[in-house]
């Protein structure tokens, strides 16, 4: 709930630099208007960093796609428009400091602006219902939001271009080895990865100019692309820092590297040894991101002893690293959690051994394991898991389920329990067809997490049963089948298809079950049991006689076991035998054991994406609050 509120304030706040770099082109003032926007800049980039992670956050804990984050457009239209204004904030560093990048600040000012205006129509007018996972479809604004754009676009950058040759421009180029030139190339990467972004997420509007019905890219789109450029952006990090607070030759700049390379390399060999990573690509991966960590933290280090407020920066980029470093253990070294049979089938589709019905090799292994009712399973040579049933409730949803599972470490650890649910969505279903959805859950630890949930169950089965079955014309049922009498002496037992029936013993009838004038009024207790399971229940069904105008009828409500959807009525006592008779329907169906679907999986280290997060949003924290505090002093002195 608290997620939409706060992507609004971002997208609001992102306003106010784009009217203060508009309001340099009109007076033609190009410094003065940095000092009031990089506040407000930061406090917008805060505000959408902190809605991306209640949106991950939100996913990992919601969804089932097991991840906090699918590239998917509605999380797009938050994540450009922040790496677009990250981009303008470094813009607008070098320009306060250095008198440069005019041209790139009020750019990146305007183009955040309408990046949010551009993802707000990709998102709301409609064009993209049938790619996101999320519900917004079209709401009567398309028109609107088209318009809206057009005006922002042409009024930003057509100002933009008018006044582009009246804007200063530096009368030499920085040489590499400024900060200037390393922040202005961190900014260039930031906008690339954006635009990058932009480019995959309208690709089903751009691709109708083309073909009739195109796909949205792939996951793995986002990845190839997103990947390279948030390596070499890593490295920057570091060079950037050092090269911002102090002035380097290649030598001097070499001689400060040492130290945090040597570290560095013991750091990803560490990881690569213990990962157990085969890829030369993750390889980089890792040393670059352990880069941005160390590196920026003898930034931070030697910024400490002199002025702890400039650490902003600094802290925001060892964010950076360590939050790329949970990306890729709890994305690319996820574990599937599987028992033993499972295991052995998908190892045989590994060396090519199992095929399909029609002789073609089968490739896509197995990523869920069945449980049957309290029929404990080894997973993964670490727990002894037993489902223990489900519970069904209207509350908070109706007709949810929430399944119990029980976690037994073989090695003698502390026994826990999981509790997935399944609900049915009523918005999307229809009288014919039940579409459903998973609340997954998540034990979390300091090292890895344990994701789970019910992909299938012979309750949600069933109902889907039900529903199609409602609309066709089902055959008749054998009634000598299905219904059957039986008569049992007290103390004694009777069998019927799958199922015994014990009469333990009569039981009195409270006057609130009974009807007016009733003369004879009695329970019975009958212990139901399925034979093959042993499973039982115990049922106590009522057996009265009540006179109503001079003539006397019987009242035996039938009560019905959902287990087994067995229904058993007391029809009758026998005075002579001291025995009963029931009436037993549901005795032709058949039986199965309740059972679920589990797809669960082992994922290292996500506590340390969140922990990148929180770095990432202390260092914006950090810059804001100096700036602020800056412009507010220099509001008072004037």
């Amino acid at each position: 709930m608290i997620h939409p509120p706060i992507i609004f304030v971002g997208f609001a706040m992102m306003t106010v630099p784009f009217a203060f770099a508009i309001a340099s082109l009109w007076t033609k003032t190009y410094h003065d208007w940095i000092k009031p926007a990089l506040p407000w800049t930061l406090a917008a980039n805060l505000c959408l960093l902190t809605a991306i992670f209640l949106g991950g956050y939100w996913a990992y804990e919601t969804l089932s796609f097991g991840g906090y984050w699918a590239w998917d457009p509605v999380e797009n239209a938050s994540l450009v428009p922040w790496l677009i204004g990250t981009a303008g904030i470094h813009a607008m560093i070098i320009q306060r400091k250095s008198a440069r990048a005019h041209k790139a600040a009020i750019f990146l000012a305007i183009l955040a602006y309408i990046g949010i205006v551009y993802q707000t129509f990709l998102t709301r007018s409609g064009v993209l219902a049938d790619q996101s996972v999320h519900s917004f479809v079209d709401l009567g604004l398309y028109g609107q939001l088209l318009l809206f754009i057009l005006v922002m676009t042409f009024m930003g950058i057509g100002f933009y271009l008018y006044r582009y040759k009246d804007l200063p421009s530096p009368e030499k180029e920085s040489t590499i080895l400024s900060r200037e030139f390393m922040t202005f190339t961190g900014s260039m990467l930031l906008l690339i990865l954006g635009l990058v972004i932009i480019l995959g997420t309208s690709s089903p509007v751009l691709g109708r100019l083309f073909v009739d019905n195109p796909t949205p890219p792939e996951m793995a789109f986002y990845n190839q692309w997103s990947m390279p450029i948030v390596i070499i952006m890593a490295l920057f990090t570091v060079l950037g820092q050092h090269l911002f607070w102090k002035r380097y030759t290649w030598e001097s700049l070499a001689g400060v590297l040492t130290i945090p390379l040597i570290l560095t390399s013991i750091a990803s060999v560490l990881s690569i040894v213990l990962g157990d990573v085969r890829s030369i690509y993750y390889m980089v991966f890792i040393f670059a991101a352990w880069f941005a960590v160390i590196g920026n933290a003898a930034v931070i280090v030697d910024l400490m002893k002199r002025k702890p407020k400039l650490i902003g920066g600094a802290l925001n980029h060892i964010g950076f690293g360590v939050l790329l470093l949970g990306i890729l253990a709890s994305s690319v070294y996820t574990e599937s959690l599987l028992d033993e049979r499972t295991a052995n089938y998908n190892q045989r589709i590994a060396q090519g051994d199992v095929y399909d019905e029609e002789g073609f090799p089968v490739t896509t292994p197995r990523e869920m394991f069945e449980m049957e009712l309290n029929s404990p399973k080894l997973i993964n040579e670490k727990w002894m898991v037993t489902y223990e049933g489900y519970e069904l409730s209207d509350s908070p949803r109706a007709g949810q389920q929430t399944y119990r599972l029980k976690f037994e470490p073989i090695d003698g650890g502390r026994t826990f329990y999981m509790n997935p649910e399944v609900y049915p969505m009523l918005t999307t279903s229809t009288m014919d067809n039940i579409e459903w959805s998973v609340d997954p859950h998540v034990r979390t630890g300091w090292t890895s997490d344990i994701y789970l949930y019910v992909a299938g169950s012979k309750y949600v089965q069933q109902e889907n049963e039900r529903v199609a079955a409602m609309g066709e014309m089902q055959p008749a049922v054998d009634q000598e089948d299905d219904k059957q009498t039986v008569e049992i002496n007290k103390g004694e037992t009777a069998e019927a298809g799958e199922f015994s029936f014990t009469f333990q013993e009569f039981l009195p009838a409270e006057e609130n079950q009974l009807p007016d004038d009733t003369q004879i009024g009695i329970r019975s207790l009958i212990r139901v049991e399925h034979v093959p399971s042993g499973e039982a229940y115990e049922v106590e069904p009522l057996f009265a006689v009540y006179t109503e105008e001079g003539r006397s009828f019987t009242y035996a409500p039938t009560l019905e076991i959902e287990r087994w959807s067995l229904k058993v009525q007391f029809t009758s006592v026998l005075p002579e035998s001291d025995s009963i008779e029931l009436t037993v329907e549901g005795l032709s169906q058949s039986f199965e054991e309740d059972w679920i679907l589990v797809v669960a999986e082992i994922k290292p280290f996500v506590s340390v994406v969140w922990l990148g997060t929180f770095l990432l949003m202390g260092g914006f924290s950090v810059s804001l609050l100096r700036h602020w505090s800056r412009e507010k002093k220099t509001g008072e002195n004037s």
